[in-house]
């Protein structure tokens, strides 16, 4: 398998999930639901990984976001972003949508 960038918004409720490829396309998101953000996290990385039949050592880097984020994940090659101004919410939305044109606005799932 190629290089891949996992993304993963660690949410109160629900932990999404995506992988960007070495040439851009995404990569079978998911979703999961989960109260513990351990459990979520780990949880939805370890079944992407599984699903995908991604080998650990060809995950270049894992993005982190969202309220679940601080966890401390200091064996794994991760990076956190702001919650503002992420090009990663454009992608998923135009994959979702098979739109090339929108606008995107992220209001979290119930908590808002």
């Amino acid at each position: 398998m190629k290089k891949i960038v996992i993304g993963i918004d660690v949410g109160i409720s629900t932990t999404k999930i995506v992988g960007i490829d070495e040439s851009g396309m995404v990569v079978s998101p998911i979703r999961i639901k989960a109260t513990d953000p351990i459990t979520s996290l780990y949880g939805a990385f370890g079944k992407y990984l599984h699903d995908n039949k991604i080998a650990l050592s060809d995950v270049e880097q894992v993005m982190l976001t969202g309220v679940g984020s601080a966890i401390s994940t200091s064996h794994l090659r991760t990076a956190y972003l702001e919650e503002r101004g992420i090009r990663g919410r454009r992608t998923g939305a135009r994959y979702e949508s098979k739109l090339d044109r929108m606008i995107v606005v992220s209001m979290g799932t119930g908590t808002s």
